[in-house]
């Protein structure tokens, strides 16, 4: 059996340059992929806090409420109603007392201002109507 020279096929590989571009493409790709995910890591944490933030602003009530009112707030609308020639101080104190109002109360009064006619109580029917609008308005803005 003849025996294999293998100094003249090591040296004929290791000087060979076909697949270089391979390993060079390898060593690349690595080193993309290790500063993705150190770019991922520091920046993580803060998209994190970010998404969490917009989510609960989002989630609020009230942005909620005004997107599907067009931008107006329970007070815009309360503002825009006529009442008795009432002005608007008078109808901001009563939006300021609709809504520190409990839910539970909120719901008892939205049911005693619904069961009130200008005929059984001293207020007019538009009175009685604004009562009744701005404690609906109150209960949608709450989701109750």
């Amino acid at each position: 059996m003849s025996r294999i020279n293998w100094e003249p096929m090591t040296r004929a590989f290791l000087s060979s340059e076909s697949g270089a571009v391979v390993t060079d493409w390898v060593v690349l790709t690595a080193a993309t992929m290790a500063l993705s995910l150190g770019v991922f890591a520091v920046v993580s944490p803060g998209l994190e806090d970010l998404s969490a933030e917009t989510a609960e602003v989002l989630s609020d009530s009230d942005v909620v409420f005004e997107s599907q009112h067009f931008g107006q707030s329970v007070m815009d609308m309360a503002l825009a109603m006529e009442v008795d020639n009432r002005n608007d101080a008078w109808k901001e104190r009563r939006v300021d007392r609709v809504q520190s109002l409990s839910d539970q109360r909120l719901a008892n009064q939205l049911s005693n201002w619904n069961s009130r006619t200008p005929e059984n109580s001293n207020h007019s029917q538009e009175r009685i109507d604004f009562e009744v609008r701005i404690r609906e308005l109150e209960s949608e803005r709450r989701g109750t």
